[in-house]
């Protein structure tokens, strides 16, 4: 058929499938540009985020830990109730309490522990300050029967009265949930703070504490390498694909942990 045309059909057939091609390749090459500003922006704001929320974190937990070391150590022992009602009113801890190495103590609320749970000698917050009375320790959360609310205890030993004893604080982690829930994302998905051990520490579902981060059909691995690598992971959850980003928070053994959807990044 090419044969019967004129020289003047067929080169401008020719220029006319030439500007089809190339305006294909241009489209291709425009496409291919728009996903790596997308991937580029999605990274960004993912490390904007995360860096916004884990200093947010960061300096709540700071506020805890100073107030709890804030205790003098020339505190009078017939006034020590008094000193523990200002600490645990400064920092709005739920009860504070200071445990002494004969198994007693004295806490800000007048709590009288129940026989079989009165010694906190046995609690995880006493034997882990007295293992590392340098530093603040912090035990994974709980939900107060009471309230429902998440919990957590901290612990820190100190010399009072000529012995070594531990200074101990129950405060609501709701404030981290509430800014958690606040947290603008850049695709449909979540954030929650993992622990070292690969358990969850904060979630949106309380039931989730403390429960292996596999229970979200996630791999502590991936979280590992995606925290240590600073950049995000594609992870198929169930057949569907999910970007990972994690990054740790400064000061703590805590992880905040991003998981997209990834299709709702590329919608």
């Amino acid at each position: 058929m090419l044969k019967n045309l004129s020289l003047k059909n067929k080169l401008a057939i020719s220029a006319s499938a030439a500007i089809i091609l190339g305006g294909v390749l241009v489209e291709g090459l425009s496409f291919r540009d728009a996903l790596e500003r997308l991937d580029v922006e999605v990274a960004q704001r993912l490390e904007s985020t995360s860096a916004s929320y884990n200093q947010y974190v960061s300096d709540w937990l700071l506020s805890k830990e100073r107030a709890l070391t804030s205790l003098s150590q020339d505190a009078e022992k017939s006034a020590i109730v008094t000193h523990l009602k200002q600490v645990r009113d400064s920092a709005a801890f739920d009860n504070v309490f200071l445990a002494y190495p004969d198994g007693s103590q004295d806490n800000a609320n007048g709590v009288v522990l129940p026989p079989g749970n009165d010694d906190p000698r046995q609690w995880g917050w006493y034997t882990n300050a007295i293992a590392n009375p340098s530093k603040v320790f912090m035990d994974n959360p709980t939900v107060a029967a009471a309230t429902g609310a998440n919990v957590v205890s901290l612990g820190k030993a100190l010399q009072l009265h000529g012995q070594t004893s531990v200074l101990g604080a129950d405060v609501e982690i709701g404030d981290i949930l509430n800014s958690l829930n606040q947290v603008i994302l850049p695709g449909e998905g979540y954030m929650f703070i993992a622990n070292d051990q690969g358990n969850i520490f904060t979630h949106n579902n309380s039931k989730l504490l403390n429960q292996p981060v596999s229970k979200l059909g996630l791999n502590n691995s991936d979280i590992v390498a995606a925290a240590n690598s600073g950049q995000e992971r594609t992870i198929s959850i169930n057949g569907k694909d999910f970007v990972v980003y994690a990054k740790a928070i400064d000061g703590t053994k805590l992880t905040t942990v991003t998981v997209l959807d990834n299709d709702s990044l590329v919608a």
